[in-house]
């Protein structure tokens, strides 16, 4: 059995916990601000981040992985959601939660889904230099491609 590095084991560890937590947290405190807003706005943005996540894992196909450590028959993908986010998985989910967290009106859901914003971007950063390893070309690839989301994650 080929062992995961630790590290690989807390990001998806606390992944699983901030999942859980934005599951079953209920509250509504942020309802009576958000009641003037369409619904369907978040609709749209959950919409929008599961399809987004499903596309890139159908790109990935068998190489996906919870762990952020490469698999052993990776290879880089530069296209599709690829070309415009270099972890479009970790974007999707994120507006997802976003559009999950304003929908269900939760000012606890809308930190939580700031907490998973900053653990898959430490997630990423971790990735990339295990990336940066097997792909030299993934530097390249870094300068022109958000990491997460437009405005964050572009390497000059």
């Amino acid at each position: 059995m080929n062992s995961k590095p630790l590290p690989d084991y807390l990001f998806v560890l606390i992944q699983l916990a901030l999942f859980l937590a934005l599951y079953f947290v209920r509250d509504n405190i942020l309802q009576q601000y958000l009641v003037s807003i369409p619904s369907s706005i978040f609709l749209t943005l959950e919409f929008l981040g599961f399809a987004l996540s499903l596309l890139a894992v159908l790109q990935l196909n068998s190489r996906i992985s919870i762990f952020p450590s490469p698999t052993k028959d990776t290879r880089l993908i530069t296209r599709g959601a690829y070309k415009y986010f270099r972890h479009p998985i970790y974007t999707g989910l994120i507006l997802f939660f976003l559009g999950f967290s304003l929908a269900s009106g939760s000012i606890f859901r809308l930190l939580l889904t700031v907490a998973l914003f900053v653990l898959f971007n430490q997630k990423a950063k971790y990735e990339e230099t295990l990336l940066i390893k097997v792909f030299p070309e993934y530097k390249a690839y870094m300068k022109n491609t958000w990491r997460i989301l437009p405005g964050f994650g572009k390497v000059k």
